[in-house]
């Protein structure tokens, strides 16, 4: 289920956030404060998208900052899910400018065979 590449990420996160971190990672995981508001921390994932998901679930107060590939993958992610609720199709023609993350190809053309 957790399919991906073992990695430590670096991530940012508001104050109140942490605890999410420290109750999937353990207490041992290692947190920094950067400002009055946010902190920073470092956890070893399966960079999955099911890690994507979970971060993009905590809202805007966290951000990965580390590696590029983890930062490229959510972007990438992100662009994904834009571009299935995006009505007006603008997020899908950004989409098919970059290279998925996972192919959606696949997926619409089995949606498409449905309809």
């Amino acid at each position: 289920m957790y399919a991906g590449p073992d990695v430590t990420v670096d991530v940012e996160c508001d104050n109140e956030l942490i605890g999410a971190f420290i109750d999937r990672f353990g207490r041992d995981i290692p947190v920094t404060r950067i400002s009055a508001s946010r902190c920073r921390t470092t956890v070893r994932v399966s960079a999955s998208r099911q890690f994507l998901g979970w971060i993009i679930g905590l809202g805007p107060g966290v951000r990965i900052t580390g590696p590029d590939s983890v930062v490229e993958d959510m972007r990438r992610e992100i662009a994904a899910l834009r571009a299935r609720y995006d009505p007006a199709g603008e997020a899908k023609e950004a989409l098919r400018r970059e290279a998925p993350a996972v192919s959606l190809n696949a997926r619409e053309s089995d949606e498409g065979k449905r309809s």
